[in-house]
């Protein structure tokens, strides 16, 4: 004959499910909670990277500015002798400034060396253009 068997919470299919589903939403919560906690720190990070570069050009405008009064106090009387001479000289502007390496090439991804290739670029078209042999109405006659 056949025994009654009694089912245990642990073979129970609903038992099972349930931990499952527990299990899984556990740690979906957990990994939420830590991609928020992530996202948080790459914000501030990412703020205080800002506020870092914003100091870095306000001490790099401040340095040559000192430079340059450093420049102009090495050299007494420069001002009064281009004046005299009919200069109309001041301290370059940055896009007027070329940076060159230790090894003698132009640093790239500087504003005056773009603008200098445009200048030149255009100039070389305007010449081109001007360059173009003029026909006049005897060469092109036929004999």
């Amino acid at each position: 004959m056949r025994r009654n068997r009694r089912l245990t919470k642990r073979c129970s299919s609903l038992y099972t499910y349930t931990a499952c589903a527990a299990g899984f939403l556990m740690t979906l919560l957990v990994v939420t909670m830590i991609y928020y906690f992530v996202d948080s720190k790459c914000n501030q990070l990412s703020q205080s990277i800002g506020r870092e570069k914003a100091r870095l050009a306000t001490l790099e405008k401040e340095r040559k500015r000192e430079q340059a009064r450093w420049e102009q106090m090495k050299t007494p009387g420069l001002d009064e002798a281009l004046r005299r001479h009919g200069l109309a000289m001041d301290i370059a502007r940055p896009e007027q400034v070329v940076r060159i390496s230790a090894d003698g090439k132009v640093v790239p991804g500087q504003i005056s060396v773009a603008t200098i290739m445009q200048k030149r670029t255009a100039a070389a078209r305007v010449a081109a253009a001007n360059n173009k042999p003029k026909r006049t109405g005897a060469a092109t006659r036929r004999r």
